[in-house]
């Protein structure tokens, strides 16, 4: 998280928080007052936001920024960055490098095992410390270095620390599992169950509200005899993780929204190259001036190495396109169709793991665009698990009950 970016929105703030949502773009420190929406938005994911609002002709305006990216921009001179990268390069690329490896183990068979293994996948006195796949390594260690159980990697500065814990005799474990129910989903009314394990609590046929449970991970037993004329119940519970598959039939209702006035990307015809030197995740710019306007993006990045080397310096190309929003209005039939879209991409995204039985759909004109309500009959799984905790059982009682009458 390199910064983030403080807006006021005017007029749109519920639009931008639908928005927001369904993208999942970090925004914090959200205040609404009367029709202005004050947010926070993370630096990286302005781009995304703000050509949403243009888009759909929604006020904002910055009114501040905040965090490290910031920061180092106005720190930063063109006339200081050429004289210091050498210098920078060398420091950077000779503090990443292996000088000495420290193996925390005292075993001398390990350590000789652990340098064969490190040295068979080229990792040596010299090499470069982010070049090297420490998750690989470790997995090596731990398959090929007879004696031990686990291997990690670590670096202090110039340092590779290996820390291993040799083979022990593991203790005898006992393996545990939560009790479980099957519920509903939605509210649906059974077609088919399908139950391996549990106890079903509802039958073909029947209705059930969302949350009701349909196979419960409690399974009560009960045994009745007779014994000298009387009754005798035995009743016994055991606890287990439902398993099974519950088929229903069930409705969804969605509305889909068209506006007459939407606005298109036009390009404008003008392109830029930029070019930039990437320091740790940080961009610094290799040319005077900015860029103002709307531009799209797309960039590529080459890694400068030294003696055949990586090193953590790369060069960003990037490549720039402008372009400008236009407003275009569209008549009923073309806002109807650009609506039956937005259906037909729900639908074959969000319900294609069930069968659709039927459709019911309902035109809207409104002053502002349409409007059409699809009501679906859908068929398909409706159970989902949801595991609980066994009741308490007092010291010397066992789930087992008689009851004698």
């Amino acid at each position: 998280m390199l910064g983030y970016i403080d807006y006021e929105i005017n007029g749109g703030g519920a639009a931008a928080l639908k928005y927001i949502s369904a993208e999942g773009i970090p925004c914090f420190e959200m205040q609404q007052k009367g029709e202005t929406l004050y947010l926070s938005c993370m630096a990286e994911r302005r781009r995304q936001l703000e050509e949403f609002m243009e888009q759909h002709g929604i006020e904002y305006r910055r009114t501040g920024s905040r965090g490290i990216i910031f920061k180092i921009k106005k720190l930063l001179r063109p006339g200081l960055i050429l004289g210091g990268l050498a210098a920078a390069a060398a420091v950077i690329f000779l503090s990443n490098v292996v000088f000495r490896f420290e193996i925390l183990s005292d075993d001398p068979e390990i350590r000789s095992g652990i340098m064969a293994v490190l040295d068979e996948n080229g990792v040596k006195g010299g090499s470069f410390i982010p070049s090297l796949d420490l998750t690989v390594l470790e997995r090596e260690l731990k398959q090929n270095v007879e004696g031990i159980s686990w291997a990690g990697i670590s670096c202090d500065g110039t340092t590779l620390i290996i820390d291993v814990i040799a083979n022990v005799e593991k203790p005898e474990q006992l393996r545990t599992r939560m009790p479980s129910d099957l519920v509903a989903k939605c509210d649906a009314v059974i077609d088919k169950v399908e139950v391996y394990d549990g106890q079903l609590m509802t039958t073909v046929g029947s209705g059930v509200r969302k949350g009701d449970v349909l196979v419960s991970g409690k399974i009560v037993t009960e045994k009745i005899t007779y014994e000298n004329g009387k009754e005798i119940r035995d009743e016994k519970v055991r606890y287990a993780r439902s398993l099974g598959k519950i088929y229903g039939t069930f409705t969804r209702r969605e509305t889909f929204t068209q506006p007459f006035e939407i606005q298109r990307r036009q390009p404008t015809g003008e392109e830029k190259d930029l070019k930039y030197l990437s320091v740790c995740d940080i961009d610094i710019p290799l040319f005077f001036g900015g860029s103002k306007g709307r531009y799209s993006e797309t960039s590529d990045v080459r890694n400068i190495s030294l003696f055949g080397l990586e090193t953590p310096l790369n060069i960003k190309n990037v490549h720039l396109e402008e372009f400008y929003y236009r407003t275009e209005t569209l008549d009923k039939e073309q806002a109807k169709a650009e609506a039956e879209k937005q259906e037909e991409r729900f639908r074959n995204n969000f319900l294609c793991g069930y069968e659709i039985k039927k459709v019911d759909k309902k035109e809207k004109i409104t002053e502002n665009g349409v409007e059409i309500t699809a009501e679906y009959t859908l068929y398909g799984e409706i159970s989902e698990e949801m595991e609980f905790f066994m009741p308490k059982t007092p010291v010397g009682a066992d789930t087992d009950k008689d009851n004698e009458k």
